[in-house]
């Protein structure tokens, strides 16, 4: 405990020096998350050019259907049997019950 006016300086500096108000450190906040904000959006701005300029790079997509014909459902002996009898093809169609 000091008189009035016989405090060291560094004390005195360590009293003014205090814990900042909440509206303070509320502001300080705000700014903080504003540059990480504007910086994340800057990132995301250059990342979308490059990805143009990659995609945009002699690349043509071709889209192609696959497996468009019908499968051949025959067992292998199905489909030996039918070799052996000459008819590649077989009738591998099942009766219909009526």
């Amino acid at each position: 405990v000091y008189k009035k006016g016989h405090a060291p300086a560094d004390v005195m500096e360590d009293l003014m020096k205090g814990d900042l108000p909440d509206e303070q450190r509320g502001q300080e906040r705000a700014m903080r998350e504003a540059r990480i904000k504007e910086q994340a959006r800057k990132e995301a701005k250059a990342e979308k050019l490059r990805h143009k300029e990659t995609v945009g790079k002699g690349h043509v997509m071709t889209v192609e259907t696959l497996n468009t014909q019908k499968r051949d459902r025959r067992t292998i002996e199905e489909i030996q049997r039918a070799m052996m009898d000459g008819n590649l093809h077989g009738n591998n169609k099942k009766p219909r019950m009526s």
